[in-house]
């Protein structure tokens, strides 16, 4: 095809899986020309790990000084893959599995094929294959079941970045780079909002997954209401702090308001009566909610671990 492509990794304390990523990526049956890893400041065997595929796989590799988390990796990692004149780039999570040695292959080819921007695959949960670690949108239904997802060939406008996804460059230089303010978490909502603001085409080819741990886990189902909470209260801080300051910054007047009370209303009802007076859970979200309403976007996370009960 003749096409600069460029991989994209985000790392942090990844020693027990980031091998297993590379040695997929280096069996693949169409090779990257680049691999860009951004490592968040490991405190393990990570960065000793990548060393060993420097040569082998054509990596750079970019370490911070600090945690700056998925945001800022992915931050760094495409801006590093437009500054060397990628045409296309994949990006990966470090705990990905790629299943299949044509996956690089497949994402090219259904690009064209489907004339789409940006192209991302199924998302599999690592631990039960015949389950999704996110619930897909199929006209108005929500479904996790692989078999029934797989009797679409393509879910247009509903994909999970940033799991294995390929973007056309000329999309990240269109849009611009994810924001590192949210760290982890909500990062790849605002990305997603920006593709479709922008009117790229995108989708979600089913015949080509990649292996994830599930989110489906934090998803909880209460009557006709569906709540979202992670036991991890430093990643569940910065879920709820994100989804309020798009709030903040994607409504306005009267419809952010509304939205925010009920919402609020709402999630007390969740912790105190569904989660039998779940005081910490209450506390814990009444903090990251009123940061994200307040702009509070400094991610200290010695400070979280302090004010987080």
């Amino acid at each position: 095809m003749g096409k600069n492509i460029s991989i994209v990794i985000v790392t942090h304390n990844s020693e027990s899986v980031i091998g297993r990523l590379l040695e997929r990526i280096l069996s693949q049956s169409v090779k990257a020309n680049n691999v860009i890893i951004v490592d968040t400041a490991s405190t393990d065997q990570t960065v000793a790990i990548i060393n060993n595929y420097i040569t082998i796989l054509k990596i750079t590799l970019h370490v911070a000084k600090e945690n700056i988390g998925g945001a800022g990796g992915f931050n760094i990692g495409l801006q590093e893959a437009i500054n060397i004149s990628s045409d296309f780039v994949i990006t990966l999570d470090d705990d990905a599995v790629l299943e299949s040695d044509d996956f690089i292959k497949i994402l090219l080819n259904k690009k064209i094929e489907y004339d789409l921007d940006v192209i991302a695959p199924i998302v599999v949960d690592i631990k039960n294959r015949s389950k999704t670690a996110f619930l897909y949108n199929i006209e108005g239904i929500k479904y996790s079941d692989l078999n029934e997802i797989k009797k679409h060939k393509l879910i247009r406008d509903d994909l999970k970045l940033f799991n294995g996804s390929l973007f056309d460059c000329n999309v990240i230089k269109t849009i611009g780079y994810p924001n590192p303010i949210f760290f982890i978490r909500g990062d790849e909502v605002e990305y997603k909002k920006r593709i479709i603001k922008y009117g790229f085409k995108l989708g979600v080819i089913t015949e080509n997954y990649v292996c994830h741990p599930t989110s489906l886990n934090e998803r909880y189902k209460v009557g006709n209401n569906v709540f979202y909470h992670i036991d991890n209260k430093i990643k569940n801080f910065f879920s709820i702090r994100n989804k309020f300051y798009m709030y903040r910054t994607n409504l306005k007047g009267f419809k952010r308001i509304r939205k925010i009370f009920i919402e609020s209303i709402n999630y007390m009802f969740f912790y105190l009566i569904h989660r039998n007076l779940d005081f910490r859970g209450c506390y814990n979200y009444l903090i990251s909610s009123s940061f994200g309403i307040l702009g509070i976007m400094k991610n200290d996370l010695k400070f979280l671990n302090r004010i987080l009960l």
